[in-house]
Parts: structure tokens; sequence; C-alpha cells
């Protein structure tokens, strides 16, 4: 089984990398012959802060959408062809274009920009075919435009209030068959490149690092005073511990990368995901094996350990891809593709806590039986834990699904971060608990595995098949 999860983890580590190789994400956005096809157009959408309205300032306090681009048209391309690039807050998107239901050449839902011949002869919304559909009289609006005669184009657009902003280069023309541009677009804010709605993650990754330091160091001192009296189970504490400190780090320094140097360090992105996945893993088979008693009411975790270690190791795959994934798609939104590969980690989630309750319930009534008080309490304390930490958890999925369906970042962007971040400090205080209720002590041992207890380590109870868990 070990050989397997191995190989498994061995492929799709090699894939994810293949797919990071095109991760060009980035508020330095830059084009290498890049080809923009006829009748289309790009975008990008960021939040921005001025100067006076920033969370924070750097040496460099201005704050600008800049772009200096060159565009090639083809040998067919007519005379009159151009290409656009608009930068606008995002409040003047409803003056750019318009819905497809007003043109009499379309009927749907979505929105048309580039300006036809019947329209321009229409001439209710637009009169110059083959330019991007815009309201006159916007000042807000920044239009400038390129065609083979004028070939560059650079603009550096000031940033005076914090918002959205789009950038578009639309090529509007029926004729022509495509462009090639090279050059770069640059989004730089008051303190440096991160986009606003990203910006608050930084400092909230660096206290999360500090948090588990401090966790570290003092749980580090604990075993080291008591290092005689430590128990199986305080070692795997010791690895989440580890694990999470260098995952809050590694997110942490991928933002501090991004505002530094304006791109993403595909380095450092792959890293952070992977020890995120490892530490969610990780967690999980440590909630699981404290649940089933193992070092405290049995010795070894028997049949059992093989089920674990294949639940482990597809949950961490399927984290992998969904991770990734995520960071590699550049919309705010959800994707299908993303809303699938989020369900197989909701059922592993739900085939956990299942095994959870179920092997702790087991652990209380045997305690019960046996009259160990000790323990008893002890068991008593984490099963309320994990069951606060439950409740709260999948009151805060719905809510979270409900803001993702309002699009409630585009109106809260600045506080966006609490709703991804809310996961990061409820493993913590779940990690938190279980460190405080299993402290090395001088006496640590009352809670340690003992002979005369005669646990049956290949129980029945203990040895269920995962299927029949799900089951119930």
């Amino acid at each position: 089984i070990g050989h397997c999860a191995c190989r498994m983890g061995a492929i799709v580590g090699f894939w994810l990398c293949c797919l990071l190789m095109g991760v060009a994400d980035g508020a330095i956005v830059k084009y290498e012959q890049r080809s923009l096809k006829n009748n289309f157009l790009w975008y990008r959408k960021n939040a921005m802060y001025s100067f006076s309205d920033a969370p924070a300032v750097g040496k460099d306090s201005d704050a600008y959408i800049s772009f200096d681009m060159k565009f090639e048209f083809s040998d067919q391309s007519p005379k009159d062809a151009i290409v656009q690039v608009s930068v606008f807050p995002a409040d003047e998107y409803q003056y750019i274009g318009i819905p497809s239901g007003n043109s009499s050449l379309d009927a749907g839902d979505e929105r048309v920009f580039c300006c036809t011949q019947k329209m321009a002869d229409e001439g209710r919304y637009c009169s110059r075919p083959g330019a991007l559909i815009m309201s006159e009289d916007r000042p807000r609006v920044y239009t400038d435009e390129a065609s083979a005669e004028k070939p560059a184009l650079r603009y550096q657009y000031p940033i005076n209030e914090k918002g959205f902003y789009f950038l578009v280069i639309s090529y509007c023309n029926d004729q022509a068959d495509q462009v090639v541009i090279s050059g770069s677009t640059r989004w730089k804010n008051p303190y440096g490149y991160l986009p606003g709605e990203v910006y608050h993650f930084m400092p909230f990754y660096y206290y999360m690092y500090l948090l588990y330091l401090f966790c570290a160091c003092t749980w580090a001192y604990l075993c080291g005073k008591h290092w005689r009296d430590l128990l199986m189970i305080q070692n795997w504490m010791t690895v989440v511990i580890g694990f999470g400190l260098i995952e809050e780090y590694l997110r942490y320094y991928d933002f501090y990368h991004y505002n530094v140097y304006g791109e993403r360090s595909k380095g450092i992105l792959l890293s952070s995901i992977f020890f995120l996945c490892l530490k969610k893993t990780v967690s999980r088979i440590l909630v699981l094996i404290v649940a089933m008693g193992y070092g405290v009411c049995k010795p070894t975790l028997g049949g059992a350990a093989g089920k674990i270690i294949m639940l482990g190791g597809a949950y961490f795959c399927f984290s992998m891809v969904q991770l990734v994934v995520e960071n590699l798609n550049h919309n705010r939104t959800l994707t299908f593709s993303q809303y699938l590969l989020v369900l197989p980690v909701i059922a592993l989630d739900f085939a956990f806590f299942l095994w959870v309750f179920k092997s702790i319930s087991t652990v209380v009534e045997s305690l019960q039986e046996r009259r160990q008080d000790t323990k008893l309490k002890l068991y008593h304390r984490f099963r309320v834990v994990l069951a606060v930490c439950v409740i709260v958890g999948v009151a805060w999925s719905f809510f979270f699904s409900y803001a993702n369906l309002k699009n409630w970042e585009d109106s809260h962007w600045e506080t966006f971060y609490i709703l991804a971040g809310f996961w990061d400090v409820l493993y913590f205080f779940v990690l938190f608990f279980i460190l405080v209720l299993w402290a090395p002590t001088s006496n640590s041992t009352r809670y340690a595995y003992d002979k005369v207890d005669t646990w049956d380590h290949d129980d029945e109870e203990y040895g269920d098949e995962l299927e029949d868990v799900v089951a119930v």
C-alpha cells in the first residue's frame, strides 16, 4: 500500500509540475509574441488602492496601471484596422458594450463589445465600425488605439480612488485574422504589486506563522523537559506542528514575493500547496488515530492502518489537484471543473469525520465500562472540541457558499480574506486544543496504553471496513 501511495503521489506531482509551467499569474503581465484574434478582447480585473486609502505604503508609493505594448498587424489587415487598450474603474463597465438583446444582430444574454457596420448605420449605440462600443463623455475611461502607422502604445493610468479596475485589449475587425502583441502591463499599488483583494493575506499568514512558531517553541520545550514520558501520539503532534509551521511561512512568502516582484514564484507556489495538503492530510490522520485510542487505549492500529493510509493518500492527491487548479484559475468565480474537483474532497472529508465520531464513541463506551475516569474525561473534552468545530465549520461552509453565489467579493473585497482565512484559523484551534489536551507533562503516562487494560487491538470495532463506516 505504501509503495502504491508513493507511486501515485509521484505521478500526481509530475503532472502538477507540468501544469505549473504555464502559470503566468502576476501584477506584471508580459506578452511575448502573443496572438489576439479578430473580434475578440482580453481583460483583467484587479482591486487597486490609492495613496490616501492604502493599508500600507512602500518606498515607491505611486499607484497606477500602466501598459507598454507593440502590435504587429498582418499584411492582410485593412489600413483602418485598430487595436484599442482601455483602462477604467469597474463601475464604468456598464458603459462599455451593450447587452446583445439591444442589437438587431444578436439575441442572447451576453454583451456585444464590437461595433459593426450595420450597428454604425443604425446610429443608436456606436458610429465607428471596427471599434469598441463605449459611451461618450466618460472622463474616467482612458482609451488609446494602435494601428499599422502607430504600432506602439504606452501610458500610465493613475489610481485616485480605491476599487476594482479593468484593463481591456480589444481587436474589433471583421476582415483581419489576428494581431501579434509584445510588451507588458503593470498593476502597481502604493505598497507593492499585490492586488488589493489579496493584500491582507500577506499579514494574515505572517501572523499565522507566528502562532505556529509560538506553539512549536512551547511544544519543543515541553517535549524536551518531559522526554522520558512522551507518548507515541505526541510525536505525531510534533510532525503536524512542523508541517503547519513550514506551510504558513511558505504561504506568507508566496504573497511577499508576489508583492515585491510582481510575479508568483512557481516553486514557492507549488511548495506552499504541497505542504498545505500535507498538513491537512496529516492533521486528519492525527485526529482519526487519536479518536481510535491509539497510544492511549491500544498499542497499534491493527488492520485499520492500511485503510487510514489509503484514505489519507486519496485525500492528499485530490486536495493537491484541486488547489493547483484553483490557483491556475485566474477568474474569481468557481468553474464547473473546480466544482467537480471539490466533490471528492468533500466526500473524503465526510468519510474522515464519520470514522472519527464512530471511533470516539466506541472508545468512550469502552472507557465507561472499564471505569477509566482519567482517560474518559480526556476523551469527553476531545469529543466536545470536535463537535463544536464541526458545527462551526458546517455553518461557515453555508455562509461561504452564499457569499460566493452573491458575488460578495465585489462589494467586500477588502475583508474577503476573512472568508478563506477562516479555515486556517479553525484548523489551528483544533490543533491547539489537541495540543493542550495531550501536552507533555511529568505524568503523561496516565494516558498511555497499559497492558493491564487488556485492550484487544484487533477488536472488530476498530477493524470495521471503511465501507461499513460510510454507510452508517
